[in-house]
């Protein structure tokens, strides 16, 4: 027998063992204690880590997706999970498959100028929801958890923007861990997913535990304000539209009455204030709608969405079925700039500023079907659980407020062409479904430790 063939037998047996060893680690990763407290202190500090350290949410994610990625290998670790569980986890999957479908068929017939996996690397990620969901199923997520999270995040989220853009960098924007847009969003739905926290943490004795979450929530809309994110100004009112029918019955009118005429004055005080620049913001979007004039417009913010808005939906128009493919309307936006159709101002984006329009002009009708899907499918599953199990209500609203901001952020901004966006929304969400399901922990510490028992037991 030949030394060659001792050497590539060797290398062999050497690549098998390092296989099955791979294989071993994803079907019998042990989720004791140790797991979980990790995995509960990655909830815990996720949204504020999130909104304002670089690359966190990105981690995090990828984290978490590594942990959960043991039980879609494993039959015997793999929890079980309900018909509209899968629902969910089929709706995030076809967004996927919808923007590979329209990418492979483009690129095949040569509409793409750019055929790299890069255009569609983002959406691949929405794939994550399936084994994040089933490492918080597994885990048994505490309820206490969630609330803490988002409650830290708003609340220190609205520190940090006060010191920053009132004392530190007055006249400033203040932004975070992307930029002041994603900053002013993220701010907003933690604060209202803080309020729909207000009936747990009037379980407390503390007093100020229990005022807690209205202070996140303050802190949490000061923090929306300074960012001088005008798409999330906007998608206040739909918002407080839901906290009216979550608390329609708790709160007594002088109460809502109350919460309005302080948010008004703090908003009006806001405005007042040169420093903020929000009556500027303002100012200069009605002007630059006022002065809007199709491709002679001039630079700025609106006038830019508008443009590119158009160019999207002649995109669309054009190609409806399976749109024109992702990564193709810098291109596409480029010809109708160079034929005069589209002003100059919209050469440097390669996307529109709006979800819906994006997904339209990359996937056609079908790309804005699968997006409805990853909003109305959570939001239908969520409201089912809210109806069935009213204990659960608070969480389910959460749910909701983070569904609704999302699908108005999405009017303004190509809110899933971005990591922070798409980690926050998926993470989170998993979160809600698994604590509406029931399969969260009771909060209480005996529970824990039957359940920490019975894990032992079991593995």
């Amino acid at each position: 027998m030949s030394r060659k063939y001792l050497r590539y037998h060797h290398a062999d047996d050497k690549q098998a063992s390092n296989d099955h060893t791979l294989w071993r680690f994803l079907t019998i990763m042990p989720y004791n204690r140790s797991v979980l407290n990790f995995v509960y202190a990655i909830v815990l500090v996720f949204p504020l880590l999130s909104n304002l350290l670089e690359h966190s949410c990105t981690v995090m994610t990828i984290l978490l997706t590594l942990f959960g990625l043991p039980l879609c290998f494993s039959r015997e670790k793999r929890p079980s999970i309900s018909f509209y569980e899968k629902m969910v986890m089929w709706a995030f999957a076809s967004y996927f498959f919808v923007y590979l479908f329209s990418f492979t068929i483009n690129g095949i017939l040569g509409n793409l100028e750019d055929f790299r996996f890069k255009y569609i690397e983002h959406q691949s990620r929405m794939l994550f929801v399936i084994p994040v969901f089933l490492l918080f199923r597994k885990t048994r997520l505490p309820i206490r958890t969630v609330w803490h999270s988002v409650v830290l995040g708003a609340a220190i989220s609205g520190v940090y923007a006060i010191v920053s853009g009132v004392f530190l960098y007055p006249g400033e924007r203040v932004s975070g861990s992307y930029h002041s847009i994603a900053f002013g969003d993220i701010s907003l739905v933690m604060a209202f997913m803080s309020l729909a926290g207000v009936h747990y943490f009037q379980q407390e004795k503390n007093f100020f535990q229990r005022i807690f979450p209205w202070l996140a929530f303050i802190l949490g809309m000061v923090a929306c304000i300074l960012s001088g994110t005008r798409g999330a100004w906007i998608a206040v009112p739909g918002l407080f539209f839901i906290a009216l029918i979550q608390y329609y019955r708790s709160l007594r009118f002088r109460t809502w009455m109350g919460i309005f005429i302080g948010i008004f004055l703090v908003a009006m005080i806001l405005y007042k204030i040169p420093q903020t620049q929000i009556s500027q913001r303002l100012q200069e979007t009605y002007q630059e709608i006022v002065e809007y004039d199709g491709s002679n417009s001039k630079e700025g913010s609106a006038s830019e969405r508008l443009e590119g808005w158009k160019a999207a939906r002649n995109i669309f128009f054009d190609h409806p079925f399976l749109g024109a493919g992702p990564g193709s309307f810098k291109s596409i936006s480029h010809q109708m700039i160079d034929r005069g159709e589209r002003s100059e101002i919209i050469r440097k984006y390669h996307q529109p500023h709006s979800a819906y329009l994006s997904v339209m002009s990359d996937c056609g009708i079908l790309g804005l079907i699968s997006l409805f899907a990853i909003f109305l499918v959570p939001a239908f599953v969520i409201m089912r659980q809210i109806r069935i199990t009213s204990d659960k209500r608070n969480a389910g609203f959460a749910g909701l407020y983070l569904i609704a901001a999302f699908m108005q952020f999405g009017l303004t901004e190509t809110i899933f062409g971005q990591n922070i966006y798409i980690g926050f929304y998926v993470v989170l969400l998993a979160v809600i479904l698994c604590v509406c399901a029931g399969y969260g922990e009771s909060g209480s510490e005996s529970t824990e430790r039957n359940f920490l028992l019975t894990s032992r037991l079991n593995s």
